[in-house]
């Protein structure tokens, strides 16, 4: 109780304006509304159905699109302490909303049109009413968070200092997401979520330790933001928490380009291949997997799948170790 006390008053302290950001709050990112990775671009190169997933991203899209794949196990890590209030606030929209008013109620920046903000309906108290009482029976805590922070402040104000504005044109969220490419996997994910119950850890990915292993492991772009030890450190800790030939997401680099990014001097290190494969040469990565850029998927276009406009994921399956080999 004290834990959700500290985050509804730290919550109101972000919406009064006193501390205010486009991307971050004080010591960890903000909510994304909807997720920025092409996820339908990378999700069936892992086998979810039956099997567990750990993942990060605030957006909670990892944990929507894994369990349409048949992933029933999912414990979503975060450092961002909102996540579970954001997570449940979705999944009613989802369940109790229809496919439009989902996104007028979550979509904030670039809706209805691009260049549009969604001042007047982005997370609307008198649509939020619509669905409060099904969250207060799924989840009394996230109940009680949104329930003070819409008695406290308008929901365009939540939406605006609560969330990062960094959320991509409609077009980009459907592309991006197997459950809003249409009606049709909107409705098969109400059904779905009704039956989904995810584990919430609120830590960060390099010091937490976890209770169980998972099959697959997707760690999104944190590498982006770290140096080369800490990379290092990330995925021999994330390791440790891998089946037998698991599978984990090392990385997702938007606008890859290899050739480039060996000149470009202020490149995170991630992006020198070269450099990351040897730095994790005992875990065998894969070749870099390209998916179609967001900027692809924005503009419909099949001919901006070239090399600057190439998004790709680092991944590598878990060896086998036999003993006595």
């Amino acid at each position: 109780m004290e834990k959700l006390d500290n985050n509804i008053s730290s919550a109101k302290e972000f919406c009064n304006d006193i501390y205010y950001d486009e991307f971050s709050l004080k010591g960890f990112s903000k909510i994304y509304s909807f997720t920025t990775e092409n996820i339908a671009g990378y999700i069936d190169y892992f086998n979810l159905k039956n099997k567990s997933l750990l993942t990060v991203g605030s957006s909670s899209d990892q944990v929507i699109n894994a369990a349409l794949k048949g992933c029933n196990d999912i414990t979503l890590l975060d450092i961002n302490p909102y996540i579970k209030y954001y997570y449940y606030l979705k999944r009613e929209a989802i369940i109790n909303l229809s496919y439009e008013e989902f996104f007028k109620f979550l979509k904030y920046k670039n809706y209805p049109t691009t260049f549009k903000t969604n001042w007047d309906n982005a997370l609307d108290v008198n649509i939020y009413k619509r669905i409060r009482e099904n969250l207060k029976n799924t989840d009394y805590e996230s109940y009680q968070f949104w329930e003070e922070l819409f008695s406290y402040v308008p929901g365009h104000t939540i939406r605006r200092n609560l969330f990062s504005h960094d959320e991509g044109q409609i077009k980009e969220n459907r592309g991006c997401n197997p459950y809003l490419k249409s009606e049709k996997e909107f409705n098969e994910a109400k059904r779905i979520l009704k039956k989904i119950y995810p584990t919430f850890i609120n830590d960060d990915v390099i010091n937490t330790e976890l209770p169980k292993k998972y099959d697959n492991i997707w760690l999104s772009n944190i590498a982006v933001y770290l140096e080369e030890n800490e990379i290092k450190q990330m995925v021999d800790n994330m390791d440790k928490y891998l089946r037998r030939e698991g599978q984990m997401l090392v990385s997702y680099l938007y606008k890859f380009d290899e050739k480039r990014n060996k000149t470009w001097s202020s490149c995170p290190i991630i992006y020198n291949t070269e450099k990351v494969y040897e730095l994790l040469s005992n875990y065998n990565l894969n070749k870099p997997i390209k998916l179609q850029s967001t900027d692809g998927i924005i503009f419909d276009d099949d001919s901006m799948k070239t090399a600057a406009l190439t998004d790709c994921i680092l991944t590598y399956k878990k060896k086998i170790i036999f003993p006595y080999q």
